[in-house]
C-alpha cells in the first residue's frame, strides 16, 4: 500500500466505514467537491474471480446510500456520490483480462438516484493505470495517476 500513499491528498479527510470496511476492501480517500461526495476504494484483485470482482462492485453501489447525507443539497435534490474502485493487479494478464472483461460489468450508475461505481484498473507490474469507458467522465486523469502513484 505504499504505492498509494502519494495518491491522497494532505487536504482530504481519511474515513473508513463500517460497512464499506470488509475484506479486502480499503477505503482510502473521501473528499468533498463541489458538494459531491467522491469515495476512492482499492480492491486487491489478483485472487478474485470475476464474479467476485463485479460482486464487490455490486455491494459497494448498495452501501452508497449511507454517504448520500454528506452530499450538498441544491434546492429541493442531493448532488451524487461516486465511487472510484481501483481493482489492483500484480499479474498483468489478469489486469488485461480485467479490463478487456470484467471491467464495463462492474460499472453501476443510476442518472435519478445518483449513485456512480465507476471501475478503475491499476496494473502494477506494468506501472499503467486505466479509466472505465463512457459516462460520467472521469474525476481522474489516468497519466496523472501513473505520476504520482509510480514516481
Amino acid at each position: 500500500m505504499r504505492v498509494f500513499a502519494n495518491f491522497v491528498s494532505s487536504k482530504s479527510c481519511l474515513l473508513v466505514h463500517k460497512d464499506i470496511h470488509k475484506g479486502d476492501f480499503k477505503l482510502r480517500h473521501y473528499q468533498f467537491s463541489g458538494g459531491v461526495v467522491q469515495l476512492v476504494l482499492f480492491v486487491h484483485s489478483d485472487d478474485l474471480a470475476d464474479e467476485a470482482i463485479i460482486g464487490k462492485c455490486q455491494l459497494i453501489r448498495n452501501q452508497l446510500n449511507s454517504f448520500k447525507k454528506f452530499s450538498m443539497r441544491i434546492g429541493w435534490t442531493k448532488m451524487p456520490v461516486f465511487a472510484s474502485v481501483f481493482c489492483v493487479f500484480d499479474n498483468s494478464e489478469k489486469a488485461f483480462h480485467f479490463r478487456q472483461s470484467v471491467q464495463a460489468n462492474c460499472k453501476h450508475y443510476t442518472l435519478l438516484s445518483k449513485f456512480y461505481v465507476l471501475p478503475w484498473g491499476v496494473d502494477l507490474s506494468a506501472k499503467s493505470v486505466w479509466a472505465y469507458k463512457g459516462w460520467p467522465p472521469p474525476h481522474f486523469k489516468s497519466a496523472d495517476l501513473e505520476v504520482k502513484l509510480f514516481s
